[in-house]
């Protein structure tokens, strides 16, 4: 299993805690889903954000120091994180 499903199956279980108990709103931290090996950014946002991305198979939150334009289309800005893509192969 690469990096970006494990990355994504853990911040999906850290949504569901945060769901659990009652964490619906605001803000909580997450790992970065971009395809460097040794990357462990963290990033803080919405919990209405995570849905979102997360209800999408082809979409990854990264740092938004790690914009990389091969096999990847960014979809939003943050301040802090950018909403990518995956295209080509890496979809």
């Amino acid at each position: 299993m690469g990096k970006r499903p494990l990355f994504r199956e853990v911040n999906e279980r850290i949504r569901a805690l945060n769901t659990s108990f009652g964490i619906r709103q605001g803000t909580y931290v997450v790992l970065c889903e971009c395809d460097e090996a040794g990357c462990r950014e963290q990033l803080e946002i919405s919990a209405k954000l995570h849905a979102e991305v997360c209800a999408r198979d082809d979409c990854f939150l990264v740092s938004a120091i790690h914009e990389d334009l091969h096999g990847e289309r960014v979809v939003d800005r943050g301040e802090t994180y950018l909403i990518v893509e995956a295209t080509g192969l890496a979809a």
